[in-house]
């Protein structure tokens, strides 16, 4: 059959055109179903602009062609239906600004600059955005093997190892243990994969779990079905936790370790890292960070229920844990533990192989990552979720990490780990009941946020504040003197750190702080009067650091006083309007706070008190700023903005299963509208709102977010895990979940 893309470029007598001659059958039977259509193209390449003439010319007059390429001078090949975009495809903010530029992609052909960092990039930006059934090809793969383009044979930060995941994803509907890796949006949303020879074709098309069917009359006798060894409900306690993931391996060379099995990671060159291939431990890492920063871990003991190949253990020990015990039950897992130890000398890691039941040893920090089902009533017979928790609890001095694992989590659907001793079960395995327990058997909760579509991770605090007591900040006063003590950021290869101390009067307390960022914050803090705002006391600065002395807020922290203030609607608007006026006042100051969150307002008599202002600005004054001003609440792109994040805190005190305050976010919660909105404007619209005497069903508080979720991650509830999915491929931009 003639391939007209063929012919074009065979006779092109216009602009350059380059590419290897097998590409145009490919290319031909992905996309002539496309032709005379309004289809919407991307080429990553420009290069001379001949090809972009070709695809005009082959998809006929009603598609829109679109180019990306880093070289300015390619702005010239804009014409009739087609636009030049010029950017860097390894910058992600330049893809997600063409994201927002193009608003439907149906075919993706990545010609652009072949780096590893490149193809990866752009395939995890651009793959959700391709439309339903669309394409994304990426071409000239074989720099996969070139050590100048990143890559190189079997390296597994080439672009072709990277999609030899691909192929589990797709597959993941018939995992009979998923081990850590599940079904994902890319798996319900992709048809197919084609290799060629410099080529990857991935086609989407909305799938749904398959099945299959049977027809005519058997001829055969009937014989029975081999099916895997797995256990039966009601036997003894399953022993083997590990028996259907991956196997267990490791490569020991000098100063380079690879563990493979459940967690694929390497160690080498003072990194642990998880391997490409793992993504779902990638993910876990980069929620976790921040906990394991050596500023908290330092001096600390860690205990790893469920250690597994080790990641996390070493990563402790490595970031300055005192003492870490993995703890499995495990013996070839807890080896590889044992040789990595040996090969980095590591002599303060214990891997212990027994069951978290019999362990009594408690720990300063906590890690119980996918446990929860197994321990319901499958490796342990505690047949309540309460239990569990107390269990755990019991065993954390100051940190609980616990990842909850949804019904509809395919492991679970898989291996039935909550069915296994029914006989023991004393309340429903739910996801209500896990939360209250946390609740109950810890002071402070968090969710940090989702590591697949069907599991979250928590952590649980049995202090209210952080001690961490830094040499940096010399003590000035008994250790017990102090309410709290952490390290606040690092900004300019500087760490900033802060200290809260009780002071001898009941009634004040004490803050010390790094350089003279005290006396900052008593400087803007002396220009606002009124109970919204702690009172200065005085202020002081000192070689190396500031302290300056305040009231001390009789009062507790907002998220703890939800319910009271929530009582019902009009009580509710009335804490709303008084942060409206708080905003008001610190504008009529020419005072941006730049990190107002949830945990920094306190309730006092009912009313909010704003606190920590260390880094707010004043005026036309510059201050520090370190990224992450903000946490949760701060606005997505730009400098903060304190409307915006007090939106994002109303959000968390406005019952979650309520739309009355709803014209209210609407405003504040656009990041346009926020940067611009007056602040008597947003007072006149609650002030319009009909509001009832009382709510018309009980209000619903989801548990607060720890400053490393991610924006809008919510924990997976029973029955929507669907669309909990969807929201979980938005706000990561990852293709693997688990």
């Amino acid at each position: 059959m003639a391939n007209d893309l063929l012919t074009y470029f065979e006779n092109n007598k216009k602009r350059l055109i380059f590419k290897w001659m097998h590409y145009f059958e490919i290319y031909d039977r992905y996309f002539s179903k496309y032709r005379e259509t309004d289809v919407h193209f991307l080429e990553i390449g420009v290069s001379h602009g001949g090809s972009l003439q070709m695809w005009k010319d082959y998809f006929g007059p009603k598609a829109r062609i679109f180019g990306v390429d880093h070289n300015p001078h390619c702005q010239q090949f804009a014409e009739d239906q087609v636009t030049i975009f010029i950017g860097d495809q390894a910058d992600k903010k330049f893809l997600s600004r063409l994201k927002r530029e193009i608003s439907r992609l149906d075919i993706v052909v990545d010609d652009g600059g072949h780096t590893m960092e490149q193809q990866i990039n752009t395939f995890e930006a651009l793959y959700p955005h391709v439309s339903a059934n669309g394409i994304y090809l990426c071409e000239d793969i074989l720099t996969s093997y070139w050590k100048r383009y990143g890559g190189g044979y079997r390296n597994p930060g080439s672009f072709v190892e990277y999609s030899k995941n691909f192929v589990d994803a797709l597959h993941a509907w018939h995992f009979e243990d998923a081990g850590g890796k599940e079904v994902s949006e890319f798996t319900k949303s992709t048809y197919g994969l084609h290799f060629y020879d410099g080529i990857l074709v991935v086609e989407k098309r909305p799938i749904s779990r398959p099945f299959t069917r049977q027809t005519g009359q058997p001829t055969l006798p009937e014989a029975k079905a081999s099916r895997a060894e797995m256990p039966e409900t009601g036997r003894a306690l399953w022993s083997q936790p590990n028996k259907f993931a991956r196997p267990p391996g490791i490569e020991v060379s000098p100063g380079r370790v690879t563990v493979h099995g459940y967690q694929e990671f390497r160690i080498s060159r003072g990194k642990i890292e998880p391997l490409r291939i793992d993504q779902p431990l990638r993910i876990k890492r980069k929620l976790v960070q921040s906990i394991f920063n050596p500023d908290y871990l330092t001096g600390k003991t860690v205990l790893d229920i469920g250690a597994n190949g080790g990641f996390f253990s070493l990563w402790a020990c490595h970031n300055g844990a005192r003492q870490v015990v993995s703890l499995d039950m495990d013996e070839a897992y807890l080896d590889l533990i044992r040789q990595a130890q040996r090969e980095f000398g590591w002599q303060n890691i214990r891997p212990v192989n027994a069951r978290v039941q019999d362990w009594e040893e408690p720990a300063d920090l906590v890690l119980a990552f996918a446990m929860v089902h197994w321990l319901y009533s499958c490796t342990a017979n505690y047949g309540s979720l309460e239990t569990v928790v107390e269990k755990l609890a019991g065993l954390s001095r100051s940190l609980l990490l616990i990842e909850w694992v949804a019904p509809e989590d395919p492991a679970i659907g898989s291996f039935k780990h909550t069915e296994w001793n029914p006989q023991v079960a004393k309340d429903g395995y739910k996801l209500e009941a896990f939360e209250s327990a946390l609740r109950k058997c810890f002071c402070k909760v968090e969710m940090i946020g989702p590591t697949s579509p069907t599991r979250t991770l928590y952590i649980g605090h049995r202090r209210r504040h952080e001690v961490t007591l830094h040499p940096v900040l010399p003590l000035l006063a008994p250790a017990d003197c102090v309410i709290s003590s952490r390290c606040l950021a690092e900004y300019k290869k500087r760490k900033y750190y802060s200290r809260v101390y009780a002071d001898a009067s009941p009634d004040r307390i004490v803050k010390q702080a790094t350089a003279d960022m005290a006396v900052h914050e008593a400087k803007i803090l002396e220009r606002l009067q009124g109970a919204y705002f702690p009172r200065v006391i005085s202020s002081e600065q000192c070689d190396g650091y500031s302290v300056f002395t305040m009231e001390r807020i009789a009062g507790v922290e907002l998220a703890e006083a939800r319910r009271e203030i929530s009582s019902n609607p009009k009580r509710l608007a009335g804490f709303l309007g008084e942060g409206l006026a708080i905003l008001s006042q610190m504008r009529a100051a020419a005072i941006r706070h730049r990190d107002i969150r949830l945990e920094n307002f306190l309730v006092r008599d009912g009313h909010p008190v704003l606190i920590d202002f260390g880094w707010a600005e004043s005026g036309d004054e510059a201050w520090l700023n370190p990224g992450g001003l903000g946490g949760l609440e701060r606005i997505e792109e730009g400098l903060p903005c304190d409307t915006y994040s007090m939106g994002r805190v109303f959000e968390q005190i406005i019952p979650e299963n309520s739309k009355l305050f709803a014209p209210l976010l609407e405003k504040m919660l656009n990041p346009e509208l926020a940067r611009g909105a007056g602040i008597t404007g947003l007072q006149r619209v609650l002030k319009s709102l009909e509001l009832p005497e009382a709510w018309d069903v009980p209000p619903v508080f989801p548990i607060p977010r720890h400053a490393a979720a991610r924006p809008g991650a919510e924990p997976v509830r029973t029955g929507v895990v669907s669309a909990e999915a969807a929201r979980f491929w938005k706000r990561c931009r990852k293709i693997f979940r688990s």
